[in-house]
């Protein structure tokens, strides 16, 4: 019995023990998310520009079908034969490789990034993980016999792969977070689920850790305002100031090349953030008669605000 099957399974599998600690678990995982882009590569071969030759070159088709195969760990999840039919393996396989069920999962992905209770969506995430899998194992079995339907059948397995396993995976992967407070706050999550732990309230959060180093006029400004952008509802003129310079840096995305992936447009509003010259001109704008030392200290603030996910409520403009 694999992790997954015991965590999500049936509710005897659930009652079975699982001989694997917290080590194992972890590494099995990081294993499983490291190794997607290797799975993705290898389906990519059946994509519908090449899946005609894939078929004339089946020798080749299959050693890329054992690979996938290889890559998803039988320790992570096993799939027993009797446990669907043919047709409800196709049926399975067709729903992830839809446009409705991958729009499903890129909802998901949305809800965890942008969603103020990520635990839920993480969850909800984290079940439908099982099923994908077995779909893509399941339909290997048969791929493997070369149906009549072989064609349709590596089409599904490229997209399932490709594009639903895709959606899902990328919360799991750090470069798609500029924000570190975000990036593991997901990942306490994930790990939490993984090891069927209750999530823990950080006893010391990256916020309590934003310490007045100086008590000069720069540092108290700069303290002042992070803390003035920390709840949303807030009527701070702090708040309203980071509102607006965020606007700002969303108007620049959209101007610079709008993306379907909000993945992308968080990362395009990191790479402005991360430039003086972008920020300073887009503090400037709304605060034009700030002096350029002032505009450096909102600028400091506003970027350690960032990092602390002060502004998360506002990322749904980048979707």
């Amino acid at each position: 019995m694999g992790l997954f099957n015991h965590l999500f399974g049936s509710k005897k599998s659930l009652a079975k023990e699982l001989d694997m600690d917290a080590k194992k678990r972890m590494a099995l995982w990081k294993d499983h998310v490291d190794n997607y882009a290797y799975r993705k590569d290898l389906a990519y071969s059946f994509n519908f520009g090449w899946v005609d030759r894939a078929i004339m070159d089946w020798a080749s088709s299959m050693s890329k079908l054992d690979q996938i195969e290889a890559l998803i760990s039988k320790d992570l999840i096993t799939v027993e034969k009797e446990e669907s039919t043919d047709a409800e393996i196709i049926a399975d396989l067709n729903h992830f490789a839809s446009k409705e069920g991958v729009e499903e999962s890129e909802e998901l992905q949305r809800m965890i990034v942008y969603e103020a209770d990520k635990e839920k969506s993480m969850r909800e995430l984290f079940e439908k993980i099982p099923g994908l899998l077995k779909a893509e194992l399941n339909a290997i079995r048969i791929i493997r016999q070369k149906p009549a339907n072989v064609r349709d059948l590596l089409l599904g397995l490229f997209k399932t792969v490709c594009f639903n396993e895709r959606a899902m995976m990328a919360v799991f992967e750090r470069d798609n977070f500029g924000s570190k407070v975000k990036y593991e706050k997901l990942s306490a999550i994930a790990r939490a689920i993984i090891l069927e732990e209750d999530l823990k309230a950080e006893v010391e959060s990256d916020k309590s850790k934003f310490v007045k180093i100086v008590e000069s006029e720069e540092s108290k400004f700069i303290s002042k305002m992070v803390k003035g952008t920390e709840r949303p509802e807030s009527n701070s003129q702090h708040r309203k100031l980071a509102e607006q310079i965020y606007d700002k840096l969303v108007d620049l995305v959209h101007s610079q090349g709008w993306s379907s992936d909000p993945l992308n447009n968080i990362k395009a509003l990191e790479r402005l953030i991360a430039n003086d010259n972008v920020m300073i001109q887009a503090i400037k704008r709304c605060r034009p008669k700030y002096t350029d030392e002032k505009v450096r200290w909102v600028m400091m603030a506003f970027r350690k605000a960032f990092d602390l996910a002060h502004f998360e409520d506002m990322e749904s403009h980048l979707s």
